[in-house]
């Protein structure tokens, strides 16, 4: 049985990874580009992590010596409630311990100080003078920062709830190898919450640089020439050290492992008690 399970658990393994690989290739993926052996070996590693598991859950069952079909049926109820139920319950879990952010608050106060800004432009439109024009230049910025200062409360506590409810996932992520397999994809693919929030941060600060730099010469009623162009803030992405994505989807690795290996002790405590009653 073991040698069975092996064999087939190498095969579904091995053309996990094959089918994998040749799938972000095809994608137009860069897997050996800088940090992509590293996000690659992670990602073959959950492969390989998830389909020891459940390998192991299959030996498990089967290794107490009851009927086929008793052993198929507590599969398929495996199979559901790591799958289905316990993902499903954890998000619900998560909405309830944290709830989600209203994004409709966001919308209508984001809508509402836009109609602000236009109707407070339009309310100093009408001289077309130099001095007037650059006087409702001056007001149309600080307007403008204005308004940012009152949208900004929300956005923090929109971006606080969602990292919120990433500590819970987090943690809850334990619950189920269909959760530690699931978040640890998306970090590996850089579409994780963690990734997210880093790219947000760098952006915000961006546009504070941004708008600081455009302000301060309207402020000073200084027009923008070629000199200043070299000095103008430009966005440059810095990518998440390596070692948080390691620490990340580490952690998933070694539970999955983990599971597999209490499995498997499981197994051999089942197939010892069926071999010494065979024995009798």
């Amino acid at each position: 049985m073991l040698g069975k399970v092996l064999l087939r658990a190498l095969v579904v393994g091995g053309g996990g990874l094959g089918l994998a690989l040749a799938a972000t290739l095809a994608a137009g993926g860069r897997p050996f580009a800088p940090g992509g052996p590293a996000a690659l070996a992670l990602f073959a590693l959950l492969i390989t992590g998830y389909s020891l598991f459940w390998f192991a859950l299959a030996v498990a069952v089967n290794a107490w010596g009851h009927s086929s079909s008793a052993n198929a049926l507590g599969l398929v109820a495996a199979w559901l409630a790591l799958v289905v139920v316990v993902p499903g319950l954890g998000s619900v879990a998560v909405d309830a311990l944290v709830p989600s952010p209203s994004r409709v608050e966001l919308v209508n106060l984001t809508r509402d100080a836009a109609r602000d800004a236009s109707a407070r432009a339009t309310a100093i439109e009408g001289d077309h003078g130099k001095e007037a024009s650059a006087d409702k230049s001056v007001q149309a910025a600080l307007r403008q920062a204005d308004l940012e200062q009152r949208v900004r409360p929300v956005l923090r506590e929109f971006e606080e709830r969602r990292a919120a409810q990433q500590r819970w996932v987090d943690r809850l992520r334990f619950m189920s190898p269909a959760l530690l397999m699931s978040e640890g994809v998306t970090e590996v693919a850089g579409s994780g919450v963690v990734r997210h929030q880093h790219f947000t941060a760098q952006v915000d600060a961006f546009h504070q640089e941004h708008a600081r730099f455009f302000r301060e010469r309207i402020e000073a009623r200084a027009t923008i020439g070629a000199t200043d162009y070299p000095t103008m803030p430009v966005f440059r992405f810095e990518e998440l050290p390596a070692s948080v994505l390691i620490t990340r989807v580490g952690a998933s690795v070694v539970a999955l492992f983990a599971l597999a290996a209490l499995l498997t002790a499981l197994a051999a405590v089942g197939l010892r008690k069926n071999l010494s009653r065979g024995l009798r």
